[in-house]
């Protein structure tokens, strides 16, 4: 009897060892994407806990000193960053307006920043989740973009706190661009993380031209990163790749009305 209950609690230990990996295993590998919704969750909590035990003196006013002078520093330096990234935009915005001739009378929209929720994993970043909705005042069809106004995905559908997203560049996806400068359009095939397009060898596509989405060009689909000829092919192909990786970045921005 001894030996049966020993073994039945040392299988119920491995059990419960292995679930614990797996659950670590995928929060650490979904940590870039759930970071910042578990940051803006956790650090008022500890705040007022800080704040509670400096009250009763249960801890030292260096301690809380540090703690509580780090965390300002890191929202003042997450509002900076929020800032340069704000100003980026407007000028990219601007500078657009100026290369596609675009009214200047069109103002930039309002905008807000949202995070990352889930990224499907299965489809190359086919389809995101985002922690802002309706009520935050997302529309279906606003574009998602990164710093300098890299578009990164459309929203096709809105809920009350959260909003999924198609991503452009998903493999298998087809989305219509221009080029800047010589207004050569493209059409550009995802290929999970960037694009491909083929274009007649003489038209003149050079490598560092950017590539603008040719429904609102005010959004930049990325940038020309190669182009590939081949003497037999009355074709060549274009590499485009986007400025900032949506797999990597924490901050973008859509906009409201």
């Amino acid at each position: 009897m001894t030996y049966h209950f020993v073994r039945r609690e040392n299988k119920t230990k491995k059990k419960l060892l292995l679930w614990l990996g797996v659950v670590l295993l995928l929060i650490t590998f979904f940590w870039p994407s759930i970071r910042p919704f578990v940051y803006s969750h956790t650090e008022p909590i500890h705040h007022r806990i800080f704040s509670l035990l400096h009250e009763s003196h249960m801890i030292p006013d260096f301690v809380y000193t540090f703690f509580v002078s780090r965390a300002q520093l890191l929202e003042q330096q997450k509002n900076l960053e929020n800032k340069i990234i704000d100003l980026e935009n407007q000028l990219t915005y601007v500078t657009l307006q100026e290369v596609t001739m675009i009214s200047a009378s069109t103002s930039q929209a309002k905008t807000i920043v949202m995070s990352s929720l889930v990224k499907d994993m299965t489809n190359l970043y086919g389809t995101m989740i985002f922690n802002k909705g309706f009520e935050d005042g997302v529309m279906v069809d606003a574009m998602v973009y990164l710093r300098e106004r890299g578009v990164v995905c459309q929203i096709k559908e809105v809920y009350k706190n959260s909003s999924s997203c198609a991503v452009f560049s998903s493999y298998g996806n087809t989305v219509e661009g221009v080029t800047s400068t010589s207004s050569i359009p493209l059409t550009l095939l995802g290929r999970g993380g960037h694009y491909l397009a083929n274009v007649l060898r003489d038209i003149p596509v050079g490598v560092g031209e950017r590539v603008l989405l040719r429904d609102d060009q005010t959004f930049v689909v990325g940038v020309v990163t190669e182009v590939i000829r081949n003497n037999q092919d009355t074709f060549m192909r274009v590499l485009v790749r986007p400025s900032h990786n949506p797999a990597t970045d924490s901050r973008f921005f859509v906009e409201i009305k």
